[in-house]
């Protein structure tokens, strides 16, 4: 978030660097609010959770 990801870039982010290789075991939610205030969000429930 302080380099200005958004939420879902946050989440690939997550996926793409799970420590185990298995973010179909994770489940992720991320909320924040971008430069003009607005409330932005994202959610990824891994198939095997």
């Amino acid at each position: 978030m302080l380099e200005g990801l958004s939420p879902a870039e946050i989440i690939n982010w997550l996926v793409e660097n799970d420590v185990q290789n298995q973010p179909q075991r994770r489940q992720y939610g991320i909320v924040d609010f971008d430069e003009e205030g607005n409330a932005r969000s994202a959610a990824l429930t891994g198939t095997s959770c």
